[in-house]
């Protein structure tokens, strides 16, 4: 608890996790090392970690429950334009950016740049969209109609180093 003026701030359990881990990370402790080992390949950066982290936990199931709406939005899209229900599933996995925990079972049958992205980047992709849509709109959908998923579109910008 922290007291400022008239008013005093409470701290959660999961406020500053962010910064634990990074601070292992950083010490190179045995096992955040390993449970953040697939994240770095796929390009998470000790910022990405302490940002992600750092939400809290409340913010963090609601930034899961949020995707979930929109994956089931796309679904319903597809199938009311007559698809199939197979269709619209991976058009619900490959129309939106979809993220996963990189230590958990991939239930979606994505491999390889199709794969779910590591949820400690979704801020930063987030952003790489938003600006990529004001500064050439036509640009970022011409690459993503040219990916085989957004998934897929955003692995090249990271490994180009432009995300």
């Amino acid at each position: 608890m922290r007291y400022y003026g008239r008013h005093v701030a409470f701290r959660t359990k999961r406020e500053g996790l962010g910064d634990q881990f990074a601070r292992r990370i950083a010490d190179r402790e045995p096992l955040a090392t390993d449970l953040f080992r697939r994240a770095y390949a796929e390009g998470v950066t000790l910022d990405d970690v302490r940002q992600h982290y750092n939400l809290g936990e409340a913010a963090l199931v609601k930034m899961e429950q949020e995707d979930e709406v929109a994956r089931r939005a796309i679904y319903s899209h597809w199938t009311k334009q007559g698809a199939d229900a197979e269709t619209a599933v991976q058009h619900a996995l490959r129309d939106i950016a979809f993220f996963g925990n990189l230590n958990q079972a991939n239930a979606t049958g994505l491999t390889g740049d199709d794969a779910p992205l590591p949820w400690e980047l979704k801020r930063r992709v987030l952003a790489w969209l938003f600006r990529r849509q004001r500064e050439d709109a036509a640009a970022l959908e011409r690459d993503a109609k040219a990916a085989t998923s957004w998934n897929a579109l955003v692995r090249s910008e990271i490994r180009a180093g432009r995300l």
